[in-house]
């Protein structure tokens, strides 16, 4: 295959570069990635959270707190994930950026940054961290998905940030 060119190998959409070949999102994925954009942003954004999917992120009472969904690397699902960092953790996460050279401003503070003890991913009966609450679609049912997905963000969102010390 050529570089720069798409194609289907084993059925999966690829797409190769000079940086390798890549998995290009499936039809169900970009999708579901429509539907939560539509269904479940906007409840995102009434709790001040800025951003665009997959990364948001707010300042409130001198925290730094985020939501990421994390898709599925070969499409299918995708988890709802919440965390957050102090303002000293998160100057502390800043000199370590930058001492490697890469600049960690607000704007780029994901859940990826959180330490294993300050993030969850939410979903099931209530947050819980290390719990496993994959919203698992296929196309027919991405809208059904986000609206699951959205119900979560108004119940546990706050909770988990209210919680979390």
């Amino acid at each position: 295959m050529r570089l720069g060119v798409a194609g289907a190998v084993r059925g999966k959409m690829v797409r190769t570069s000079l940086h390798g070949t890549f998995t290009m999102a499936d039809a169900a994925t970009t999708a579901m990635r429509r539907a939560l954009s539509a269904i479940a942003v906007p409840r995102i954004r009434t709790l001040g959270f800025e951003g665009s999917l997959p990364h948001f992120r707010r300042q409130r009472d001198g925290r730094h707190e985020a939501l990421m969904f994390q898709f599925d690397k070969h499409g299918g699902g995708f988890f709802l994930e919440a965390g957050l960092a102090g303002s000293d953790e998160f100057r502390d996460l800043q000199r370590e950026w930058e001492a490697a050279g890469q600049p960690l401003p607000a704007s780029g503070f994901t859940v990826a940054h959180c330490a294993p003890h300050r993030r969850a991913r939410l979903g099931g009966t209530r947050p819980h961290p290390g719990s496993n609450y994959r919203f698992a679609f296929v196309s027919g049912d991405v809208d059904d998905t986000a609206r699951r997905a959205a119900a979560v963000i108004d119940e546990q969102v706050e909770a988990f940030f209210a919680d979390a010390q």
